[in-house]
């Protein structure tokens, strides 16, 4: 039985080893991948709006920006994302959130294969295609 324990807002996770990384970060873009399965995307990823729950799985919250992919939101609520396509969000923008989300942890990323993944996730490939990439996430 899974137990949640829900709180007001997520929380930036103190992540001391690149296993505890990896780990982070594959159950992240397993998140992406869902949401994308059905072409939705999440729009506010950080670490801010990831949870661990009490078995350890790393789960996405805060879902109140996200939405279909491509379609223009009402509000101006993602003026701070650099590289929107045309004004509209795409499931690229959600993996390179995650790349920005493991710069933060650049300190852990010692080995050329920890850069060449991140710079793979700024170009744009999926969450899929990522959770493939078995160099970083092994």
């Amino acid at each position: 039985m899974t137990t949640l324990h829900l709180c007001p807002l997520g929380f930036h996770p103190r992540l001391e080893s690149v296993s505890e990384l990896k780990h982070a970060v594959q159950g992240t873009l397993e998140g992406l991948r869902w949401l994308h399965r059905y072409d939705y995307v999440h729009q506010d990823l950080r670490w801010n709006n990831v949870i661990k729950d009490m078995e350890g799985n790393v789960r996405l919250i805060d879902l109140e920006y996200s939405g279909k992919e491509g379609v223009v939101p009402d509000e101006d609520i993602l003026q701070h994302w650099p590289t929107m396509e045309g004004g509209r969000y795409s499931k690229n923008m959600d993996v390179y959130s995650v790349a920005k989300m493991i710069r933060e942890y650049s300190s852990l990323l010692r080995r050329e294969n920890g850069y060449s993944f991140v710079a793979k996730l700024e170009r744009g490939i999926s969450a899929e295609d990522t959770l493939k990439d078995n160099r970083f996430l092994e």
